[in-house]
């Protein structure tokens, strides 16, 4: 990363800155959607989204300092960074907030990303922000994120983002990982060799300055010196957050941050690169969103979705017994259940397996359910937008926690193996495979997902 001494003005950033019901369900769940639909008939309540906007965090590193003064970089400013993630509501997981300085180093930079595994859950989202010089490798496959102590820049020093993920988590269901990187060839850490799927994972996404063959600029106005590239990150999330937004629906996602970011970097020959999931979303403002276009929002639809079918794993995991022997939810998830299935949309089967699921109809939600994969699943093809496809994700484990709570775990498992969810599976859905395992009289397997 180095200052552009040509480029001294930011104005123009600133300025320009079917439902098919294949079993009756209880009366009990007709009444709940009934009376909630009465209540509240916007489908694209702003109010749930933004409870489930809770456990946002952030780790930020911002190396303007090196043990080589010649390769200091002045105009990266640590408390812009932290203003930026403050303001949109995340938590910082350091006490200090932003490694900087000589405390940007190698091995504190690891230690604040085990706190990630520490302090979080599969529920949270977690930002990992990067900024200081990036080295290609020499076979242009990688980049290495360059901190304090190093005696000198180059390759094989620093941190790849290889080892960013495997510090940060333990497994594809751990928490959400945001990462952004601003550095000379960050791009490469967005198409690295080393950062197979399986290692980024389905609630991951990278998004880099620049990409793998460009630099990183920084830039002078009035009031002083900046990165190029995290004074729009400032803009998006900021003041110009309604541009940035193209959907109009209160919810940024890292797509429309990238698209952002590309139209105000390419003056500087600067390209932000994107890669993995579809639904990473970086900010979330009701307050300036559409009302007609949040309530059709499929991110916003996706979002609670996915919150739905997490607590779908609950009576595996926390069982609630009722006086006549059912397995139950505990109320509290069930309330929540309840207020998710009404406020992602009526005519949606997973929003109506989510409410039969809250009231312990779990055969009612595994008959809306299976006939709904297998005809989603019966249209996969190259044209599937990448939305599309995370929606069956997501439905794939949804028909299989459905199938295990219905005492169905030969389906269960055979959805299982037809996704990669076990692959890498957290300790709790690694419980989950376990009793399905046990209940399909597979004591061997079920012992190793205790």
């Amino acid at each position: 990363m180095r200052l552009d001494p040509q480029e001294t003005d930011m104005r123009h950033i600133r300025s320009s800155l079917r439902f098919v019901v294949f079993a009756s369900l209880p009366l009990m769940l007709c009444c709940i959607l009934s009376a909630q639909n009465a209540e509240n008939p916007n489908p694209g309540n702003p109010d749930v989204a933004s409870e489930l906007w809770q456990e946002r965090y952030y780790v930020a590193v911002v190396v303007n300092e090196y043990s080589t003064p010649e390769n200091n970089l002045g105009f990266l400013k640590a408390d812009l960074v932290s203003t930026i993630f403050d303001s949109a509501h995340y938590q910082p997981l350091l006490s200090d907030k932003v490694l900087t300085g000589k405390n940007a180093t190698r091995t504190n930079f690891i230690t604040a990303l085990k706190q990630i595994r520490r302090n979080t859950n599969e529920t949270s989202s977690v930002v990992i922000f990067f900024s200081g010089h990036g080295i290609a490798d020499a076979q242009d496959n990688d980049v290495w994120l360059q901190l304090y102590g190093q005696n000198e820049l180059g390759d094989v020093e620093g941190i790849s983002i290889d080892e960013i993920l495997r510090a940060a988590r333990e497994s594809d269901e751990a928490a959400e990982l945001l990462i952004i990187i601003d550095a000379c060839h960050s791009g490469l850490a967005a198409s690295s060799n080393s950062v197979t799927l399986k290692h980024l994972g389905r609630k991951a996404a990278i998004i880099t300055s620049s990409s793998p063959d460009e630099e990183s600029f920084g830039f002078k106005d009035a009031t002083g010196e900046y990165s190029a590239f995290t004074y729009v990150l400032k803009s998006a999330l900021g003041e110009d957050f309604k541009n940035a937004n193209h959907h109009h629906d209160g919810l940024l996602t890292f797509e429309e941050l990238k698209l952002y970011a590309q139209e105000k970097l390419e003056p500087r020959s600067m390209n932000p690169v994107l890669t993995g999931s579809p639904l990473a979303a970086i900010a979330y403002r009701p307050d300036l969103a559409d009302p007609k276009e949040m309530k059709s929002s499929p991110y916003i639809r996706n979002l609670l979705k996915a919150r739905g079918i997490q607590l779908m794993s609950v009576p595996i995991r926390s069982v609630v017994v009722t006086n006549d022997g059912k397995i139950a939810l505990p109320h509290d998830r069930n309330e929540e259940l309840l207020k998710i299935a009404q406020a992602i949309d009526n005519n949606d089967a997973v929003s109506a397996a989510l409410a039969a699921y809250a009231v312990g109809d779990f055969e009612g939600a595994f008959r809306i359910l299976e006939p709904e994969y297998n005809r989603a699943k019966g249209t996969i093809d190259a044209g599937r937008s990448a939305l599309e496809k995370a929606d069956l994700a997501q439905l794939q484990l949804a028909v299989a926690r459905a199938a295990i709570a219905s005492e169905r775990p030969s389906t269960a498992l055979a959805v299982l193996r037809e996704s990669h969810w076990s692959d890498n599976p957290s300790p709790g859905l690694s419980n989950e495979i376990g009793v399905a395992y046990l209940q399909n009289n597979d004591s061997a397997n079920a012992r190793r997902h205790r």
